[in-house]
């Protein structure tokens, strides 16, 4: 099989695994689920339909929920504070 150009630029370089705790939730899942990784501040994310998880996936630890929205999360980003507002890093999820 001949290797697809594509990909070529990417190199594996670090693998993580994803905690139990998350499999348990993704086994719940109804309708939408959704992964990703914000690598700016080492963090990984999924949702379960209308609950948001995040990890640091360096060291798998300050796991975090927020479970309390009734839609379902369709979209995670992450957002830069506008000049002068602070470091915080600010998360936001459009629903349906």
């Amino acid at each position: 099989m001949a290797p697809a150009h594509a990909w070529e630029p990417f190199v594996r370089i670090n693998s993580h695994t994803i905690p139990d705790v998350i499999f348990e939730q993704y086994n719940r899942v109804t309708s939408y689920t959704l992964m990703g990784l914000f690598p700016e501040i080492k963090q990984a994310w999924v949702t379960v339909d209308n609950r948001l998880y995040m990890w640091d996936y360096a060291t798998q630890t300050g796991f975090m929920g927020y479970e309390q929205q009734a839609n379902t999360i369709t979209a995670v980003r992450m957002l830069k504070p506008k000049p002068g507002t602070g470091k915080l890093s600010l998360i936001w999820w459009s629903l349906d």
